[in-house]
């Protein structure tokens, strides 16, 4: 009897683990997005402060960059070019409202404001800025499928 009892209470947490598990899949959210391949890099779509932009998704850039246009600053006086560790120091960061899509959900986010007109003529594409690690933290994981050209962030 007390062995039973001890298998009873074994299946019901089991059961409770397994109900609490899937749960937190249900909730997971992803969202999918197309992705094109430039000059070996990767770009997506998102949305910064309600505009369009198109940024290179880098893994290995610790902090998200934007261009002073898909930042919004329409004066560009004092921004520096992106050169060096040093150099970002010195650059002006901001908040920005970032989404992955036009009515997707908004979290704010500070980013570092550069000039990436070099940037932009070395690898030979034209993006707005860089998707760093600081805004792709904000999701369980990304996974790119090559074959079908998408990205997809699930949270």
């Amino acid at each position: 009897m007390v062995r039973r009892t001890r298998q009873c209470r074994n299946c019901a947490v089991v059961l409770t683990v397994l109900a609490m598990s899937l749960t937190q899949i249900a909730r997971a959210q992803t969202v999918t997005l197309p992705v094109r391949s430039e000059e070996n890099l990767l770009i997506v779509q998102v949305f910064v402060n309600g505009r369009s932009v198109n940024l290179i998704l880098d893994t290995g850039a610790e902090s998200t960059f934007l261009s002073p246009q898909a930042a919004g600053i329409s004066n560009a006086v004092g921004v520096t070019r992106l050169k060096s560790n040093a150099q970002i120091a010195k650059s002006m960061s901001r908040n920005a409202a970032i989404s992955l899509t036009e009515n997707g959900s908004i979290f704010s986010q500070p980013v570092i404001v550069v000039d990436l007109n070099d940037l932009n003529k070395k690898v030979g594409c034209k993006c707005d800025g860089i998707l760093g690690q600081d805004v792709l933290r904000h999701f369980r994981a990304f996974t790119v499928d090559y074959k079908n050209n998408t990205v997809a962030f699930t949270r």
